[in-house]
């Protein structure tokens, strides 16, 4: 492998890619020491929900710089600084300081402790997991004091605690843990403070919640429905009339832009009518009509986003009226292209390919993408190659979208190959869930290059590297991340 440039390093680090720890592999410490130090202590992950913080992979790095204690001391100074619950920096931090703690660090683990207590609050007991990985049933002992502690104060930590509590039950026997609370609480009067809340939420059968509002507490007092019972759902015919009676025409909607407008709507009306799976064919029939009659862009997005007509329920029937509202402005371009791609129709692929192969004002052309989903064709691939090579996507969540487009297209098409346009998104895709994906549908046509094989032995993504071991043919040559020593 040929050594990165420093912005070819930039861009590994922040998409995870295997080239990173390549390049820390072979190179001078100090040579990768201020880029590889920015993305310890500042969080590149695309989307944390699903790829994680990266931390095996980053303290994976860290250690063949053979630099841990220079490493430790930065990741502690930064911690600090960052401190807010809300910060993804700050838990990357957090949980690269429990790599050193699982490693017998002490003041990593007095930092873990520290961090958890200042931050607790009645939405948030992060970190709680980590003490009770470092230390056990102690560590869960201090997470309930904590707790007691803001219980003491007001708070109400029940709800928060509850699944945390379920999992150290699966993980120590139940039994155990709750000898070792009653125990605790016996003489800790803020567990104490902690079981007493428990006890209050089991009584009141509230599944938790201490502290809610008059309609909540209505809902929560009556009896269970039984399996008969139909979800509670606002009647269509009031729903419908609620949003067509709004003409769209206040200062909201005129000063909104592309950036904020899809949430203007979204909180405008409530664009969910509950129980939408067991909506009668007459109700889709009255919203069906309702569809075809509107020409009010925003009254057509709220009708679409309801819910009623997502990936659950299908629209009754194509009409090729509905093509117009692809030449909408935003959000019902995007809104109608994820709807019709449930179509297989012939104008909609051509409305597809247009869409591709050109870049008007205003419109987002990658919605394309989407679109031709339900309509593509074999010979359509070299046309979705094109576009992704000739046109530029404004930010990454274009990319993104688009990109888990091409995937869908792969998983619902696996007769034709994808080859390029998959081996071009595993080059740009930001995110490590979507190149697991990409290199999964590649192994099922079996057209892996050897080198990308090679390199995703280094992935950040675990289930990536899984995939990989698998199919070396020497893996004795390619030694996992979890296992490298420096």
């Amino acid at each position: 492998m040929n050594p990165l440039t420093r912005e070819e390093f930039q861009d590994a680090l922040k998409k995870g890619l295997g080239r990173a720890v390549r390049h820390v592999r072979s190179s001078p410490s100090e040579v990768v020491r201020e880029d590889f130090l920015d993305a310890c202590v500042h969080c590149k992950a695309y989307d944390t929900q699903c790829e994680g913080f990266r931390t095996d992979w980053l303290f994976g790095m860290i250690e063949l710089t053979g630099e841990l204690d220079y490493y430790r001391g930065k990741i502690l100074e930064a911690i600090p600084a960052s401190r807010d619950a809300d910060s993804y920096d700050f838990w990357q931090l957090y949980y690269l300081a429990k790599e050193y703690a699982i490693r017998g660090d002490a003041e990593c683990r007095t930092v873990l402790y520290r961090e958890f207590d200042l931050l607790v609050d009645d939405n948030n007991i992060g970190g709680a997991d980590t003490l009770v990985e470092l230390d056990g049933i102690p560590g869960l002992l201090h997470v309930l004091e904590i707790a007691g502690r803001r219980i003491q104060n007001g708070g109400d930590l029940w709800w928060e605690i509850s699944y945390f509590l379920k999992e150290s039950e699966e993980k120590f026997g139940k039994d155990t843990v709750h000898n070792a609370i009653e125990a605790e609480a016996a003489k800790n009067e803020f567990v104490r403070a902690y079981c007493e809340q428990k006890d209050q939420a089991d009584s009141r059968n509230d599944f938790g919640i201490s502290v809610v509002d008059e309609r909540m507490a209505n809902v929560l007092s009556q009896a269970p429905p039984s399996e008969e019972d139909e979800p509670t759902k606002r009647p269509v015919k009031e729903w419908i009339a609620d949003i067509l009676a709004d003409d769209f025409d206040d200062e909201r909607i005129h000063n909104a832009t592309e950036d904020n407008i899809l949430e203007v709507l979204r909180f405008r009306h409530s664009l969910f009518l509950g129980g939408s799976p067991s909506l009668s064919d007459e109700e889709i029939e009255t919203i069906w009509a309702t569809l075809m009659s509107e020409e009010n862009p925003y009254r057509l997005f709220c009708l679409l986003y309801s819910g009623i007509f997502s990936r659950r329920i299908r629209l009754p029937r194509f009409d090729p009226k509905m093509l117009a509202w692809i030449d909408s402005p935003y959000p019902l371009s995007w809104k109608a292209a994820q709807t019709l791609a449930d179509f297989s129709d012939e104008s909609i692929r051509l409305k597809a390919l247009e869409l591709l192969q050109t870049i008007p004002a205003k419109r987002n052309w990658h919605d394309g993408f989407e679109l031709i989903c339900g309509s593509f064709r074999s010979e359509d691939e070299e046309a979705i190659f094109a576009a992704l090579q000739t046109h530029h996507f404004p930010h990454e969540g274009c990319l993104h979208s688009a990109g888990h487009d091409i995937i869908k297209l792969a998983e619902t098409y696996p007769e034709v190959m994808f080859r390029e346009p998959l081996l071009w998104y595993y080059e740009r895709t930001p995110c490590s869930l979507c190149r697991h994906n990409i290199v999964k549908e590649l192994d099922k046509r079996q057209l892996v290059p050897k080198e990308i094989w090679e390199e995703c032995v280094d992935d950040c993504d675990d289930r990536l590297r899984e995939l990989t071991e698998k199919h070396l043919s020497s893996p004795e040559l390619f030694s996992p991340l979890r296992n490298i020593t420096p």
